[in-house]
């Protein structure tokens, strides 16, 4: 079981961060993603093109979870991911006003700051994410093999 695990925890980890992993529950939870875009070819994560280019036009994010389970005649992997789209109530930069020149200069000037911890965001489920569970059940099985 040991070696099984390692090789399905270097099979996730090509691809994603890990955030859990239990060789005692046989479980392993990767840390959500965002899912990469057509900008971000040489990224893996989007396993086919009709993924790319929906996550290019939208934020999405993967997350991935693996249980491995003893059986009869040896260990059934059970890999889970799931899509989801990100749900922002605005626009979360107003560049509708970016092109309008003024006459006058500020004295005061505002820079925003972005930081991931401040802003909150939900995400809306989508579904499992079926070509990006069958990437890594193949992964693991090319590990498996070598």
């Amino acid at each position: 079981m040991t070696a099984l695990i390692e090789k399905v925890l270097d099979s996730v980890d090509d691809i994603f961060d890990i955030a859990y992993a239990s060789r005692y529950d046989g479980q392993i939870e990767a840390q959500p993603r965002i899912a990469p875009g057509l900008e971000q070819f040489f990224k893996p994560g989007s396993p086919n093109l009709y993924n790319r280019v929906l996550c290019t036009l939208q934020t999405y994010r993967h997350r991935v979870f693996v249980l491995i389970q003893p059986e009869a005649e040896g260990y059934r992997v059970n890999v889970t991911a799931f899509l989801e789209l990100e749900d922002i109530p605005n626009p979360a930069r107003d560049t509708g006003s970016g092109a309008a020149f003024r006459s006058d200069h500020p004295v005061e000037r505002v820079y925003e700051v972005v930081d991931p911890s401040v802003v909150s965001t939900t995400w809306i489920p989508k579904g499992r994410d079926t070509p990006l569970e069958q990437k890594i059940l193949r992964k693991i099985q090319d590990k498996m093999n070598e």
